[in-house]
Parts: C-alpha cells; structure tokens; sequence
C-alpha cells in the first residue's frame, strides 16, 4: 500500500511502480529492486509528499533522499540496510532509526525534531541535525562521527569527548554553557558563537590545524578565557572572539569574593580579563612574584 498520492506519482515517475498507475498500491517485487531512491523536492519547487508509508517494504534500501518535502514524521525502521538518510527541509517531529545500525550519513536539518536517539546507530560518520527544536544531543554511542552540525537548536549541555575522530563541530547559536574540546584531537572546524559559554577548553593537541576561518567563537558575552595550546599562535590566528576574551594555556580560576581586591588586581593589570566577576585567572595569579595593593 502506497497512501499517499504524490508519494506514488514520484515512484511512477521514476520508473518504479512499473504499473504506471495511481492506484494506492506498488508491487513488492518492484519495492525489493530499489537500493536507492530519491524522492526531493527542491529549493525553489518544493515537493507534497506528506507520508512514506509503504518505505518499509523497500528492505534492500541503501540510500534515501526525500528532502523538501511536507513530511512531519518517518519511519526507516524497517529499512535495516539504510547507510544515507537525507530528510532535511520537511517538517518532522519525529523520526525513528532505531533498527538502522548501518547508518552512516544522516541529514535531518530544518525541521521540527526536540528529540532525535541516535544511540543504535553506532557507524555514524555524518549527523546534521541543525535547525531543530532538540533541547538535548547523546552522541556517546557514534565514537565514529566525523561531522557534527548541531547548530540552531537549543542545546545547554554537549558531550563530545568520546567521539575522538571528530573533524568539523558546529554548534552555533544554541544555549551551551560549556564546551570541551580537548578530546577531540582530529578537530578542525569549530563553530561556537552566540551561545551562552562561561568555559571553552580548545586545548586538544591539534590547534595549529585550526585556521582564523575555521574558528568561531564570538557572541559569548561571559567567556573570559579559552584554554588553548599555544597563546601566540592563538592570538595571531583566532580573530573570531569577543573582545573581553583573553587565551590562556591554563583557564582555572582562583575565586576572588572581595570585589575591592579585585578590582585592584584589574587596575594593576594581573587579573587579565579586566573584568570584575568575582574570579581569576590562576595563570595569573601564578605569574606574580610581588604585589601591592596598599592603600594611603
């Protein structure tokens, strides 16, 4: 059973229902034959198709495109032998590819996802998943992704550190607080402004790989320090920062409660990221052999 009519008229049109006819209905047989199907719209012809139920009788798919299109929910679980999945520009809210573990490219940008488990799908190599409504992202389980595009959600926490092969992080313009790189030793994009960071630890062994275009960081208006790898090469290639943002090759802070205190230590040029926020840098305070913030 093929429902949805303009679901059909596309399988007709490539040949694939070989009865030519909308008739709501497809040869098994002709299902089976398909390791590859592309059923998008585009762009500026964006396609109607509002449901792919009938999907689940194509076992030998391989690759499925249906991008631009009016779907709100899918369902590949069926589809076992699925590696590329490309259903971004709908409108899903739900997606299952729980059965799918031999998925290795999933593109679902622009739709309408709050949640997504990818934890069976542990050959991951590719997830886009930016443009979404997701709140939360568990990629402990793909310790293969390479790329991760997770931007335009609304994610408060991220946890990379077992996907040590990653290449490309981007994860712009949600609500991190905090962000730690130092596991990923591959990294060499990374794209994380206009979040919400207090901490960003890009100290992983691998920065000289990281070019001024290649690093993002700006629109983080209470981060004060990025732990790096090297200060001057730091400073001479990541422009992409707020100007209250300082590199330190050590981000941990000392709590200075007394704001008085601080504040001298601001005027005195020690506590380097001018700032009077109840903390300081320990590097900081590690550099200084003599001090005085005497009164008269």
């Amino acid at each position: 059973a093929i429902p949805d009519t303009a679901f059909e008229a596309k399988l007709v049109q490539l040949g694939i229902d070989t009865d030519g006819l909308i008739n709501g209905q497809l040869l098994t047989a002709d299902a089976l034959g398909v390791t590859s199907l592309d059923v998008s719209g585009t762009f500026s012809n964006p396609g109607n198709i509002q449901s792919l139920v009938g999907i689940d009788s194509f076992v030998n798919l391989q690759s499925l495109s249906c991008n631009y299109n009016q779907l709100s929910s899918l369902d590949v679980s069926a589809n076992t032998a699925l590696t590329y999945l490309h259903c971004g520009f709908n409108q899903l809210s739900t997606l299952d590819i729980s059965a799918n573990t031999a998925l290795a490219s999933l593109y679902c940008t622009n739709n309408q996802l709050s949640t997504l488990d990818v934890s069976a799908n542990t050959v991951l190599i590719n997830l886009h998943c930016n443009i979404n409504q997701l709140s939360t992202l568990d990629v402990s389980a793909n310790t293969a992704l390479n790329e991760l595009y997770c931007s335009s959600n609304q994610l408060s926490t991220l946890d990379i550190s077992a996907n040590t092969a990653l290449t490309y992080l981007w994860c712009y313009n949600n609500q991190l607080t905090t962000l730690d790189v130092s596991a990923n030793t591959a990294l060499a994009y990374l794209r994380c402004n206009n979040n919400q960071l207090t901490e960003l630890n890009v100290k992983n062994g691998n920065n000289t790989n990281v070019t001024t275009s290649d690093f993002y960081a700006q629109g983080n208006p209470n981060l004060s320090c990025i732990q790096v790898d090297s200060v001057p090469y730091s400073v001479a290639n990541w422009t992409n920062i707020d100007n209250t943002v300082s590199f330190s090759e050590d981000c941990s802070f000392t709590a200075i409660p007394d704001t008085a205190f601080e504040a001298k230590l601001v005027q005195l040029g020690i506590d380097t990221d001018g700032l009077i926020n109840g903390q300081l840098l320990t590097a900081d305070a590690l550099g200084v052999t003599s001090l005085d913030v005497s009164g008269t």
